[in-house]
């Protein structure tokens, strides 16, 4: 791979503000550090001359070239991808031009010069962007291991290239190292300049900075590496002005549990998760990263305790015996067992085993305490011998217990009130502790009132008594006194703050709290509500934290910590440089000397990353972008972040202009350019003889410029930084064809009318109504005329157009009021003719025009009258005699086709006796139809109009005739008309039931109705039509009733119950006469009996008569017997009678037995 040693060759210059800027930056980076060599141009001479190949160094890398030629050359400057896509293009006095790449690849860089309006020089080269390194040496680096660091420019080492050239530099420029790895031990800036090397050529050099500090420190502090599983209170400090959580997690199991917010706390072994080893950690709180370490880890050990179970065999018998005894048992290996009285040991076990039993005989009355030790833990379990014979005046009673209760501040120890049985008892009491210990809290001689009553304080906790008398006699309670514990409220506060000018604090706290703070100089302040506390003076701080609930929340807790005041920083950040191809420089301007090496510096980009921590920022991204500097092991400063927006470059600002010809009647061509004039600092004129290039001073600074020569012209602008950011040639020429078109000279108009100039020519149209106010509008663009007096048009070239001469002309516009019409249906007739009416209110037609349009507004009418010839929308204007159009919009109006007829149905039946009239019903479109009339013809043929029925479609007549109605439109015309006879009704018939009938449900069966012949039949049961035929056999029971329609179609009602009855019933006489007519022997049934057996015995059991009828129901009498057997006569006298009879629904006959009188 070859490099041009004309570009090439090098030397290093690194101003350490720019290479500091460069390193905090991410993204876009330039070469730097590799002035060219270039050759001397003679005056004219043309080249294009730049770099070969560039490296991406962070993903970014500017490259610059050189087209030689005259500073008032016109370059422009292109770039093509290596797909042939343009990349960039910048046209100007550029004859040094600078690009950012950010793709590797084969670049096209082209350059085209222009010298007056002559193009003169055209070049193109070829740039190789290749892929670099990762880059990871940071921005920062803290003296972290043993006040040493190490700083790294690539890893891993093996993506190192082999022919790269590094030099690291310290912060006094002397050579440090050339490897790709340094140590260091001293903070400062520090510089590492590289570059790779091809045949001894040096290509891709780069240089960068970081910055080496002290860290902050902490250290965590534990009371005891390893605690008895119990309440062993161990104390965890991470130090003054740290702020951090304490988590712990359990070997083997990795989970991290919180153990506290505070950096100083206190914890229990109780609180843990059992014996075993414990890692307790702590994570610091960081804002700008200061720690080298963000965690440090202690370990911490959980030991087991001995277990025991204790049986009192036996208490002592009277105060002058020792014949206590106790059972010991162990439940786990225990290495010593003590017994102890007291501070006195009264005996001791050695290594006893899970289950093994000891016996202690010759206890006293009293408190014990059974202490065990296994694996360097000890515990303690207290138990009472009592004596069973105790003397009366040695008793007494804990009669109350008070716990813990609140001060204003924090909190009082409980208190216990004993009373003795004998008020006059001379001794003393003892306490002991929960693990059966004397207590030195509390003890003594007994003091008591006359009721015998003695008190004692103590903190919270268990505690056992035991009363002595004089002469040594002992009473020593099992009854357990508890003094219940007042907890605190809990809130941490740093023991010293410094605080920059002032702070806004509030203690950490899980709990929420009521704070009163007590100020150095004595004032004070509450905080019920969350609200912080300004901290504005120097010196001690008392808090008292407060639960909200004071009647049964924790106990106040007082606190105090000492507030160190430093000054605040004031600060703005500037932008101190911007080059012509957007690269700029900002800096940190403090109000007053700052020690840079005392505050922290930290620049961020739009995306919230930190890019920077020096005195200056090269931004190479663009958007709002924010400043903060904070002392060093301070509390935030008061003073807001400053935020600023860092602008894209408008390298190339858009141009437009226009530029009038030179013609003969106007001499003068006027120039005026448009841009973003925001962005321009300087406005430069230039006028071309040839290829000269002519300033012209006069026009300096102006946008718009009147020139009486025609040629080519040239504007250029400049920035606030003397950056050229848009040129533009501008030709005026000369012409003698005009920009012709037409208005007219005069025009009356209504309010305002939109006027369209008519030409047939691209123009622009500069229009300035009578006030002096200018408007611009193309051709066949509409201006709407809203002033009376004179505007004046002015016609000019558009686009389209050629050397065209404005031309110029006036226009009067005279206003004239508007006119109130209306359209408005004049007259109609039945033939449906309609002529409408332009009414305009009083006013004279011959004053006004009259335009009658179609619905496409075509002009159809222009009298005041108007006849449509077809059926539609039309529209109606009606203007001043001479006018425009006025602002008021045609009124439109609707002509609907005339009905000239309807279709019409007219019916009624007959008059029936109920109720004793009928209804006549028309049905007709009524939205067609104005009015309807009714007409009576009786049989006299005499026809009169029924006034009281106009409009009904529904009457009601009672008498028989002609009815006839006739519907009209609204002028009166009849449209339709329909005539229907009515008569009364002359059917004698009506409908014939019974008034109940008999129903078995069960059975399906019911009585069959015949109530008479008519055309339809409705039977009814609870207003539910259930049949529709003539012959009706109920299934239910009810009142039923039944509509008949009769021939002529009149009602007729009738009603009846049906009643349930399912019993089978025969009939038959108990008594018969044979020689009688009428009086032989027969069976009737009701219509629920299906089959009947009859069998008729002497006195013997002889049969002498049997009948059967399958169908009795149906059959009336049957089974009829004369009172023969064989054809002879019986004696008179009783004979059995046996009926059998069944339905068929029944599986079984019902059967009776009787006797009949057989009557001579």
């Amino acid at each position: 791979m070859k490099v041009r040693r004309s570009y090439l060759i090098v030397q290093l210059l690194f101003l350490a503000s720019i290479l500091t800027a460069l390193s905090s930056s991410s993204e876009n980076f330039r070469e730097v550090g590799l002035e060219e060599n270039k050759k001397e141009f003679e005056f004219d001479d043309f080249t294009l001359d730049g770099p070969d190949i560039l490296c991406l160094y962070y993903g970014s890398i500017i490259g610059d070239f050189f087209g030689g030629g005259l500073p008032s050359d016109v370059f422009r400057w292109q770039i093509f991808d290596a797909d042939g896509n343009q990349v960039i293009q910048r046209e100007g006095a550029f004859q040094k031009f600078s690009f950012t790449f950010s793709n590797e690849g084969i670049f096209k860089v082209v350059l085209n010069v222009r010298r007056g309006a002559n193009l003169v020089f055209s070049a193109e080269k070829e740039v190789e962007i290749l892929g670099a390194p990762e880059l990871i040496l940071q921005n920062t680096y803290f003296l972290c291991e043993a006040g040493q660091t190490s700083m790294t420019l690539v890893a891993p080492e093996e993506y190192l290239p082999e022919n790269i050239s590094i030099e690291w530099l310290d912060p006094e420029g002397q050579s440090l190292g050339i490897g790709n790895t340094v140590p260091v031990d001293k903070p400062g800036i520090y510089t590492v300049n590289f570059f790779q090397m091809n045949d001894n050529v040096a290509f891709c050099p780069f240089s960068l900075t970081t910055n080496v500090i002290d860290p902050s420190e902490f250290n965590v502090d534990i009371s005891q590496v390893e605690a008895c599983d119990g309440f062993t209170e161990i104390f965890l400090d991470a130090g003054e002005g740290i702020f951090g959580t304490w988590f712990y997690s359990k070997k083997d199991e990795g989970e991290r549990v919180l153990l506290s917010s505070d950096a100083s706390t206190i914890f229990y072994p109780y609180d843990l998760d059992g014996p075993g080893e414990y890692q307790l950690i702590f994570e610091v709180e960081t804002i700008g990263g200061e720690f080298c370490e963000i965690e440090k880890t202690l370990n911490f050990t959980v030991l087991p305790q001995a277990e025991i179970e204790l049986e009192v065999l036996s208490n002592v018998t009277d105060c002058n015996q020792e014949d206590g005894e106790i059972l010991i048992k162990a439940n786990s290996r225990i290495e010593r067992l003590d017994l102890r009285k007291g501070l006195d040991n009264i005996i001791t076990f050695f290594d006893l085993q899970e289950g093994d039993e000891r016996i202690v005989s010759n206890l006293e009355p009293g408190i014990y305490a059974i202490r065990t030790f296994l694996d360097g833990c000890s515990t303690w379990y207290p138990f009472t011998i009592e004596t069973d014979d105790l003397p009366d005046e040695m008793g007494f009673e804990i009669i109350e217990v008070i716990p813990e209760t609140c001060t204003e501040t924090g909190k009082l120890d409980g208190k216990v009130r004993v009373k003795l049985n004998d008020p006059g008892f001379l001794g003393e009491f003892q306490l002991f502790d929960v693990n059966g210990l004397p207590s030195t809290l509390a003890g003594g001689v007994i003091e008591a009132d006359e009721d015998g009553v003695f008190e004692f304080s103590v903190r919270a906790g268990r505690y056992y008594i035991e009363i002595i008398r004089d002469d040594g006699c002992k009473n020593a309670s099992q009854e357990e006194i508890r003094i219940f514990f007042k907890g605190q409220v809990e809130f941490s506060v740093p023991n010293i703050l410094t605080v920059c000018e002032f702070f806004d604090f509030l203690p950490a706290s899980n709990q929420p709290l009521i704070y009163e703070l007590t100020f150095p100089n004595g004032e004070t302040q509450l905080s019920d509500s969350g609200d912080s506390f300004r901290l504005d003076q120097e010196g001690i701080y008392r808090i008292v934290g407060k639960d909200p609930n004071q009647d049964d929340g924790f106990c106040p807790r007082e606190r105090s910590f000492r507030v160190v005041l430093i000054e605040p920083i004031e600060y703005e950040p500037v932008l101190i440089e911007e080059d012509c191809f957007g690269n700029k420089k900002y800096e940190v301007q403090f109000s007053r000397p700052v020690d840079l090496s005392q505050v922290d510096i930290q620049w961020i980009n739009e995306n919230g990353e930190v890019v920077g921590r020096g005195n200056f920022l090269f931004p190479t991204t663009f958007g709002e972008f924010t400043l903060e500097v904070q002392p060093i092991g301070s509390q935030a400063c008061p003073t807001p972040p400053k935020t600023f927006q860092v602008r894209r470059p408008d390298f190339q600002l858009e141009i437009s202009h226009t530029a009038d010809f030179i013609c003969p009647g106007n001499p003068v061509s006027k120039i005026e350019v448009q841009t973003d004039f925001d962005e321009v600092d300087r406005i430069s004129w230039l006028f071309y003889e040839g290829e000269t290039g002519v300033e012209l001073p006069e026009f300096e600074g102006l946008s718009e410029v009147e020139v009486t020569r025609a040629g080519a012209y040239e504007v250029v602008l400049f920035s606030e930084f003397g950056c050229e950011i848009g040129r533009k040639l501008i030709l005026v020429e000369e012409s003698d064809r005009d920009a012709e078109f037409d208005v007219p000279n005069q025009i009356i108009i209504c309010e305002f009318f939109d006027l369209i100039p008519e030409t047939q020519l691209d123009l622009i149209f500069t229009i300035t109504d009578p006030n002096g106010q200018t408007f611009t509008i193309a051709s066949g663009d509409s201006f709407q005329l809203t002033l009376e007096g004179e505007y004046i048009f002015e016609a000019k070239a558009g686009e389209e157009e050629d050397q065209l001469c404005p031309v110029i002309k006036t226009l009067e516009v005279i206003f004239t009021r508007s006119i109130d019409f209306q359209p408005e249906l004049f007259q109609e007739d039945c033939s449906g003719d309609k002529v409408y009416r332009a009414n305009i209110f009083g006013e004279d037609p011959n004053s006004v025009d009259f335009f009658w349009y179609d619905s496409s507004m075509n002009r159809i009418g222009d009298q005041q009258l108007f006849l449509p010839v077809t059926f539609g929308e039309f529209f109606l204007e009606v203007r001043p005699k001479g006018s425009q159009t006025c602002p008021e919009p045609p009124i439109s109006f609707f002509v609907e086709a005339p009905i000239l007829s309807v279709p019409l149905t007219l019916t009624g039946e007959v008059i029936c006796p109920d109720p004793g009239f009928t209804f006549l019903v028309v049905e007709t479109p009524l939205e067609q139809v104005d009015r309807l009339i009714w007409y009576y013809t009786d049989s006299r043929g005499l026809r009169t109009e029924i006034s009281r029925f106009e409009n009904e479609t529904s009457i009601a007549v009672s008498e028989e005739g002609l009815y006839e109605v006739e519907a009209l439109n609204s002028i009166g015309c009849v449209l339709a008309s329909e005539s229907v006879m009515i008569q009364i009704s002359t059917d004698p018939s009506r409908p014939v039931t019974e008034e109940q009938y008999l129903v078995c449900p069960f059975y399906g069966k019911g009585e069959e109705i015949d109530p008479g012949d008519f055309d339809q039949y409705f039977w009814m049961l609870d207003d539910e039509v259930v049949f529709d035929q003539r012959f009706f056999s109920p299934e239910k029971s009810g009142t039923y009733t039944l509509e008949v329609i009769s021939r002529e179609g009149c009602s007729y009602f009738t009603s009846f119950e049906v009643v349930e009855n399912c019993v089978l019933q025969v009939v038959y006489p108990n008594a018969m006469q044979p020689s009688e007519s009428g009086k032989h022997f027969e069976i009737y049934a009701n219509e629920l009996v299906d089959e009947v057996q009859v069998w008729i015995y002497n006195k013997w059991g002889q049969l002498l008569f049997y009948c059967s009828n399958p169908n009795a129901a149906d059959s009336g009498a049957f089974c009829k017997w004369d009172g023969t057997y064989n054809g002879e006569k019986l004696a008179p006298g009783m004979y059995v009678l046996k009926i059998q009879y069944r339905n068929r629904s029944d599986e079984s006959y019902q059967q009776l037995t009787d006797g009949i009188l057989l009557i001579d």
